[in-house]
Protein backbone atom coordinates (compact mmCIF):
# COMPACT_ATOMS: atom_id res chain seq x y z
CA UNK A 1 0.00 0.00 0.00
CA UNK A 2 1.33 3.59 -0.56
CA UNK A 3 1.79 5.99 1.57
CA UNK A 4 -0.23 9.08 1.85
CA UNK A 5 1.95 12.19 0.56
CA UNK A 6 3.08 14.65 3.52
CA UNK A 7 1.25 17.95 3.92
CA UNK A 8 4.44 19.82 2.98
CA UNK A 9 4.36 18.24 -0.55
CA UNK A 10 2.20 18.38 -3.77
CA UNK A 11 2.07 15.75 -6.40
CA UNK A 12 2.22 16.92 -10.18
CA UNK A 13 -1.09 17.37 -11.81
CA UNK A 14 -2.87 17.52 -14.71
CA UNK A 15 -2.81 21.47 -16.12
CA UNK A 16 -6.43 22.77 -14.87
CA UNK A 17 -8.86 24.69 -17.39
CA UNK A 18 -7.37 28.22 -18.20
CA UNK A 19 -7.31 30.18 -21.43
CA UNK A 20 -4.68 28.27 -23.01
CA UNK A 21 -5.94 25.06 -22.64
CA UNK A 22 -9.61 25.86 -24.00
CA UNK A 23 -10.70 23.71 -26.75
CA UNK A 24 -10.89 25.14 -30.44
CA UNK A 25 -14.81 27.55 -30.56
CA UNK A 26 -15.25 26.30 -26.28
CA UNK A 27 -16.63 29.59 -24.56
CA UNK A 28 -14.45 31.01 -22.10
CA UNK A 29 -17.22 30.07 -19.58
CA UNK A 30 -17.17 26.88 -20.27
CA UNK A 31 -15.18 23.88 -19.54
CA UNK A 32 -12.32 23.01 -21.77
CA UNK A 33 -12.04 19.57 -23.19
CA UNK A 34 -8.84 19.07 -21.94
CA UNK A 35 -9.46 20.03 -18.32
CA UNK A 36 -10.05 17.85 -15.44
CA UNK A 37 -10.67 17.60 -11.96
CA UNK A 38 -8.18 18.57 -9.32
CA UNK A 39 -6.48 15.61 -8.24
CA UNK A 40 -7.05 16.15 -4.63
CA UNK A 41 -10.76 15.03 -5.27
CA UNK A 42 -9.00 11.78 -6.39
CA UNK A 43 -8.47 11.18 -2.51
CA UNK A 44 -5.43 8.93 -1.70
CA UNK A 45 -3.64 5.66 -2.04
CA UNK A 46 -2.34 3.26 -5.17
CA UNK A 47 -6.12 3.84 -6.73
CA UNK A 48 -6.02 7.44 -6.85
CA UNK A 49 -2.46 7.56 -8.24
CA UNK A 50 -3.79 4.80 -11.00
CA UNK A 51 -6.94 7.39 -12.12
CA UNK A 52 -4.15 10.37 -11.94
CA UNK A 53 -2.46 8.89 -14.47
CA UNK A 54 -5.67 7.59 -16.58
CA UNK A 55 -6.29 11.31 -16.68
CA UNK A 56 -2.96 12.03 -18.54
CA UNK A 57 -3.61 9.23 -20.89
CA UNK A 58 -7.20 10.68 -21.83
CA UNK A 59 -5.83 14.00 -22.52
CA UNK A 60 -3.42 12.44 -24.68
CA UNK A 61 -5.55 10.54 -26.63
CA UNK A 62 -7.88 13.45 -27.11
CA UNK A 63 -4.75 15.39 -28.76
CA UNK A 64 -3.80 12.54 -30.50
CA UNK A 65 -7.05 12.62 -32.45
CA UNK A 66 -6.59 16.37 -32.93
CA UNK A 67 -3.30 15.90 -34.42
CA UNK A 68 -4.57 13.39 -36.81
CA UNK A 69 -7.80 15.82 -37.72
CA UNK A 70 -5.48 18.98 -38.30
CA UNK A 71 -5.97 20.10 -41.65
CA UNK A 72 -4.30 23.58 -41.62
CA UNK A 73 -0.92 25.37 -39.73
CA UNK A 74 -3.79 27.10 -37.14
CA UNK A 75 -4.83 23.39 -36.03
CA UNK A 76 -1.08 21.99 -35.60
CA UNK A 77 -0.09 25.46 -33.52
CA UNK A 78 -2.99 24.82 -31.28
CA UNK A 79 -1.72 20.92 -30.55
CA UNK A 80 1.52 22.64 -29.94
CA UNK A 81 0.07 24.74 -27.42
CA UNK A 82 -1.81 22.06 -25.26
CA UNK A 83 1.19 19.32 -26.03
CA UNK A 84 4.23 22.06 -24.20
CA UNK A 85 2.21 22.14 -20.79
CA UNK A 86 1.21 18.80 -20.77
CA UNK A 87 4.91 17.44 -21.25
CA UNK A 88 6.14 19.70 -18.73
CA UNK A 89 3.44 18.23 -16.33
CA UNK A 90 3.91 14.50 -17.14
CA UNK A 91 8.11 14.81 -16.60
CA UNK A 92 7.43 16.33 -13.49
CA UNK A 93 5.73 13.46 -11.96
CA UNK A 94 8.02 10.97 -13.66
CA UNK A 95 10.48 12.67 -11.99
CA UNK A 96 8.54 12.99 -8.40
CA UNK A 97 7.27 9.05 -9.00
CA UNK A 98 10.99 8.14 -9.52
CA UNK A 99 12.43 9.86 -6.42
CA UNK A 100 9.64 8.18 -4.83
CA UNK A 101 11.00 4.58 -6.14
CA UNK A 102 14.18 5.73 -4.92
CA UNK A 103 13.19 6.37 -1.56
CA UNK A 104 10.37 3.16 -1.05
CA UNK A 105 12.39 0.79 -3.71
CA UNK A 106 10.43 -2.51 -2.17
CA UNK A 107 6.80 -0.78 -3.29
CA UNK A 108 5.85 -2.68 -6.33
CA UNK A 109 2.61 0.39 -7.01
CA UNK A 110 5.36 2.41 -7.21
CA UNK A 111 7.55 1.07 -9.69
CA UNK A 112 4.46 0.42 -11.99
CA UNK A 113 3.36 4.21 -11.52
CA UNK A 114 6.57 5.05 -12.78
CA UNK A 115 7.00 2.61 -15.93
CA UNK A 116 3.18 4.37 -16.61
CA UNK A 117 4.38 7.52 -16.01
CA UNK A 118 7.37 6.71 -18.63
CA UNK A 119 5.31 5.78 -21.02
CA UNK A 120 2.76 8.90 -20.79
CA UNK A 121 5.97 11.09 -21.46
CA UNK A 122 7.19 8.88 -24.61
CA UNK A 123 4.07 9.17 -25.62
CA UNK A 124 3.50 13.46 -25.18
CA UNK A 125 6.85 13.52 -27.22
CA UNK A 126 5.57 11.43 -29.74
CA UNK A 127 2.72 13.95 -29.91
CA UNK A 128 4.90 16.86 -29.91
CA UNK A 129 6.77 15.22 -33.06
CA UNK A 130 3.63 14.09 -35.01
CA UNK A 131 2.56 18.10 -34.29
CA UNK A 132 5.75 19.78 -35.53
CA UNK A 133 6.40 17.30 -38.64
CA UNK A 134 2.31 17.67 -39.45
CA UNK A 135 3.18 21.94 -39.22
CA UNK A 136 6.42 21.70 -41.01
CA UNK A 137 4.63 19.72 -43.99
CA UNK A 138 1.68 21.80 -44.19
CA UNK A 139 4.13 24.84 -43.98
CA UNK A 140 6.06 23.48 -47.29
CA UNK A 141 2.66 22.16 -49.12
CA UNK A 142 1.25 26.00 -48.91
CA UNK A 143 4.54 27.45 -49.82
CA UNK A 144 4.53 25.15 -52.77
CA UNK A 145 1.45 26.02 -53.78
CA UNK A 146 2.37 29.63 -53.50
CA UNK A 147 5.53 28.70 -55.52
CA UNK A 148 3.18 27.20 -58.25
CA UNK A 149 0.46 30.22 -58.28
CA UNK A 150 3.64 32.55 -58.78
CA UNK A 151 5.03 30.97 -61.36
CA UNK A 152 1.36 30.45 -63.26
CA UNK A 153 1.05 34.36 -63.13
CA UNK A 154 4.66 34.75 -64.14
CA UNK A 155 3.59 32.99 -68.03
CA UNK A 156 0.90 34.56 -67.70
CA UNK A 157 2.33 37.92 -67.58
CA UNK A 158 5.24 36.30 -70.07
CA UNK A 159 2.49 35.87 -72.75
CA UNK A 160 1.14 39.20 -72.48
CA UNK A 161 4.20 40.86 -73.02
CA UNK A 162 4.70 38.63 -75.95
CA UNK A 163 1.24 39.81 -77.25
CA UNK A 164 2.12 43.11 -77.12
CA UNK A 165 5.25 42.91 -78.45
CA UNK A 166 3.84 41.37 -81.64
CA UNK A 167 1.31 44.26 -81.99
CA UNK A 168 2.84 46.95 -80.77
CA UNK A 169 4.86 47.70 -83.98
CA UNK A 170 1.57 47.51 -85.85
CA UNK A 171 0.28 49.74 -83.34
CA UNK A 172 3.32 52.52 -83.61
CA UNK A 173 2.76 52.58 -87.38
CA UNK A 174 -0.97 52.97 -87.60
CA UNK A 175 -0.58 55.86 -84.73
CA UNK A 176 2.07 57.88 -87.02
CA UNK A 177 -0.29 57.20 -90.39
CA UNK A 178 -3.57 58.28 -88.92
CA UNK A 179 -1.78 61.63 -87.54
CA UNK A 180 -3.72 64.77 -89.33
CA UNK A 181 -0.75 65.83 -91.56
CA UNK A 182 0.37 65.06 -95.35
CA UNK A 183 2.99 62.62 -96.32
CA UNK A 184 2.33 61.87 -99.88
CA UNK A 185 0.04 58.68 -99.91
CA UNK A 186 -2.94 60.23 -99.70
CA UNK A 187 -3.45 59.56 -103.02
CA UNK A 188 -2.54 56.64 -103.30
CA UNK A 189 -5.20 53.83 -103.49
CA UNK A 190 -4.11 51.38 -104.04
CA UNK A 191 -4.89 48.48 -101.14
CA UNK A 192 -0.82 47.39 -101.77
CA UNK A 193 -0.19 50.25 -99.22
CA UNK A 194 -1.99 48.93 -96.86
CA UNK A 195 -0.99 45.41 -96.81
CA UNK A 196 3.12 46.21 -97.14
CA UNK A 197 2.33 48.52 -93.79
CA UNK A 198 0.83 45.97 -91.79
CA UNK A 199 3.30 43.46 -93.22
CA UNK A 200 5.92 45.60 -92.22
CA UNK A 201 4.62 45.67 -88.48
CA UNK A 202 4.42 42.02 -88.12
CA UNK A 203 7.80 41.43 -89.67
CA UNK A 204 9.04 44.29 -86.80
CA UNK A 205 6.99 42.61 -84.14
CA UNK A 206 7.95 39.18 -84.72
CA UNK A 207 11.47 40.33 -84.63
CA UNK A 208 10.65 42.14 -81.36
CA UNK A 209 8.89 38.67 -79.70
CA UNK A 210 12.07 37.05 -80.76
CA UNK A 211 14.26 39.29 -79.06
CA UNK A 212 12.02 39.07 -75.89
CA UNK A 213 11.51 35.11 -75.93
CA UNK A 214 15.31 34.88 -76.31
CA UNK A 215 16.62 33.16 -73.36
CA UNK A 216 19.22 34.99 -71.06
CA UNK A 217 22.75 33.33 -71.30
CA UNK A 218 24.50 32.44 -67.97
CA UNK A 219 27.56 34.06 -67.19
CA UNK A 220 30.20 31.32 -67.13
CA UNK A 221 31.66 30.41 -63.34
CA UNK A 222 34.88 30.46 -62.75
CA UNK A 223 35.44 26.71 -62.60
CA UNK A 224 34.12 26.64 -66.60
CA UNK A 225 36.94 28.87 -67.06
CA UNK A 226 39.65 27.15 -66.20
Amino acid sequence: MLPSASPGRRTACPPRASSSWAAPGASSRGKSEFAHDDSSSLGGGEQALIRHLKEYAVIIDKLEEQIQQAEVANDYFLALKHITPLQRSVRNMTKALQDARELLPTERELIIARDRANTLERACELLQADATNGLDFTIARQGEEMAKASTALAHAGHRLNLMAALFLPVSAIASVFSMNFKHGLESYTSPLLFWSVLAIGIIIGLIVKGMINQPMKSSPTKSSKR
